[in-house]
């Protein structure tokens, strides 16, 4: 009995050392796996480190470009306020002239219509001048061809009559 008793002690042991065994076996895997998951996961935190350097250096570019670009936009718009301002003040002189201009052209009309009228009346005045003269040198071919007027006669009564015209020729 006592080598069976030994035998089974022995067989013992060596289940308890299969245990032993198996359970350090399972515990060294799962060992590598939590350090191989350690490493991907320090490889992820450098890589996620470095990502966010690079967005951080990208976002620092981006925010300098829209500073330039702000810069450039308010130049831009200050500029485009000063000439808008000259442009308005341009209006302004040019609408003044355009009224100067059109009050002088009214002026214009309004004198050259008086002139024209008064050069049309005497105009009209010199042509009944010129129509009583013309009856009057009819008159005075008439007498001519007929020798009982004298001339003396006609220059006196042409000197009475309200043309002046008349009364230059018979003096």
């Amino acid at each position: 009995m006592e080598n069976t008793l030994s035998l089974s002690l022995d067989l013992t042991l060596i289940g308890t050392c299969a245990c032993t065994l198996l359970y350090c076996w399972r515990l060294s895997r799962r060992l590598k796996a939590m350090h191989s998951l350690k490493g991907g996961v320090s490889r992820a935190i450098v890589d996620l480190s470095d990502a966010i350097k690079a967005s951080q250096a990208a976002s620092q570019g981006i925010s300098r470009a829209a500073q330039e670009a702000v810069e450039t936009l308010d130049a831009a718009h200050a500029q485009l306020a000063s000439r808008r301002q000259e442009t308005e003040d341009l209006i302004g002189v040019l609408e003044g002239q355009g009224r100067q201009a059109e009050s002088r052209m009214v002026e214009t009309q309004e004198a050259a219509e008086k002139s024209l009228a008064v050069i049309a009346s005497k105009a009209r005045v010199e042509l009944e001048a010129l129509s009583e003269a013309v009856g009057i040198a009819e008159k005075i071919t008439a007498l001519v061809a007929e020798p009982e007027v004298p001339v003396q006669h006609v220059r006196q009564r042409a000197a009475e009559g309200p043309n002046p015209f008349l009364r230059a020729v018979a003096s």
